[in-house]
């Protein structure tokens, strides 16, 4: 009789719980489903960092341009006649830093002096002042022509006029004499 008595109660809750029956187990999805939506955030990082260094690449390049070479003296020197820019100057008229003092070298024939006179050196005040295809001699500064009451440094000058506005860099150049230490090699740029 207790077997009876169970059996009708487990009806009876049976019966009772019929309107919230459990819902059907979930079963997992398949993983190849659950990887999509990870292989498109994949797809969308690698897109913005693709997409990011391209940008940055851009943006340096507008800012640091690559540098292109627009003249060389070694290679651009022809004797007699300078082209592409360059012009041979001294400070004949007075201190440097003024362009009215300005005046050009002459081809002499070998090189590039104050005066068309092959003699070298040429006279005070721009004695041994020249250049030369492989390089020149800027002078002897102050002692330059002492005797005919010169105060003046004189230079010598190599100029060059850039072909438009815009940037420039010079790249280093080398000074040398037997008694200047080489730390007092200078290039300075200005106007003409």
């Amino acid at each position: 009789m207790s077997g009876d008595v169970i059996l009708f109660a487990s009806l009876a809750m049976k019966a009772s719980n019929d309107d919230a029956l459990p819902a059907p187990p979930v079963m997992p999805q398949p993983c190849h489903q659950r990887a999509w939506p990870v292989l498109a955030l994949v797809i969308l990082v690698l897109a913005l960092g693709i997409a990011c260094y391209y940008a940055v690449i851009w943006t340096w390049m507008r800012l640091h341009p690559v540098p292109v070479l627009l003249a060389t003296l070694q290679k651009d020197y022809q004797p007699g006649q300078l082209t592409n820019g360059w012009r041979f100057l001294w400070n004949a008229r007075g201190p440097i830093g003024f362009g009215s003092n300005y005046v050009e070298l002459q081809w002499d024939g070998r090189s590039y002096g104050p005066d068309a006179d092959p003699q070298y050196p040429s006279p005070p005040p721009g004695r041994y002042l020249r250049f030369v295809g492989g390089g020149g001699h800027p002078g002897q500064g102050s002692a330059q022509g002492q005797d005919l009451g010169n105060t003046l440094d004189r230079y010598a000058i190599v100029a060059f006029t850039v072909p438009e506005s815009g940037s420039y860099s010079l790249s280093p150049i080398a000074a040398s004499h037997a008694e200047m230490p080489p730390s007092a090699a200078m290039l300075t740029c200005g106007y003409l």
